[in-house]
């Protein structure tokens, strides 16, 4: 590899690994534009309140992305080439990690903007409606699903996880509940064929493990012959909410 070449992707990573971060932290619309609009006298971007003329304000490159522009001038066009889906060392993309923190509007941009993958699958092939799942972002699932039009029902490609899964295994009840009225499937197995029930009392939610019993799950045996009623720390733990409905 060139030393332009090599250069060019060290600083391309650096900064579209920056990117990541600002999304995750502060879900700023701002930072994606920024490998889109430039000027020939270093990279400007507006700050929120639009157009100058209509009261908003421009601010200058930081350092590093004049250090980069510099360096490589064929960037300062109005397409810098950015890549929207563009993975972390997890396989993670911008729009994976706008939904998860529920950046809903970052992940609109993204995807009406700059085109990106609404199927993209991160290293275990879990997808954003998974990751949503994970960290409890009930409105951003809504998103994804009543209006993108996801299955709710899709599964991580490596270990046939869908989202109720993913919820059970956090313990975020209201995803749960979530999900389920968007049409889930409660009796849904993974590859080991485990309920969301097991998860949940894997992961010692038990409150959890009680509202899927609530909801109809009944218990059923795992690929190795292991009841979810097995694995809570405690053996009364779910006694009086349902037990009976799990043998």
């Amino acid at each position: 590899m060139t030393g332009d070449k090599a250069g060019k992707g060290i600083w391309s990573h650096r900064l579209q690994k920056s990117l990541h971060m600002r999304i995750k932290k502060l879900g700023f619309k701002k930072e994606i534009g920024l490998y889109q609009d430039s000027s020939d006298d270093g990279l400007h971007k507006k700050e929120p309140g639009g157009d100058p003329g209509a009261g908003g304000t421009w601010r200058q490159s930081t350092p590093e992305e004049q250090r980069w522009l510099e360096q490589f001038p064929h960037c300062q066009s109005r397409r810098c080439q950015y890549e929207p889906d563009y993975r972390d060392n997890c396989g993670v993309t911008p729009l994976m990690d706008a939904i998860q923190c529920g950046h809903i509007d970052v992940a609109r941009l993204l995807l009406d903007e700059h085109g990106a993958c609404l199927s993209a699958e991160d290293s275990l092939g879990a997808q954003a409606l998974h990751r949503a799942a994970v960290t409890g972002q009930n409105k951003a699932i809504r998103f994804l699903v009543s209006e993108l039009g996801i299955d709710v029902d899709v599964r991580a490609t490596s270990t046939h996880l869908t989202a109720l899964h993913y919820a059970a295994k956090e313990g975020h009840i209201s995803t749960i509940q979530i999900l389920l009225s968007l049409g889930a499937d409660i009796n849904s197995k993974d590859e080991k064929n485990r309920s969301a029930l097991h998860l949940a009392c894997a992961g010692q939610h038990l409150a959890c493990a009680k509202f899927l019993l609530q909801s109809g799950l009944k218990d059923s045996e795992d690929v190795t012959g292991t009841l979810a009623q097995q694995l809570p720390r405690r053996a009364d733990v779910l006694q009086g909410s349902g037990r009976s409905a799990m043998t």
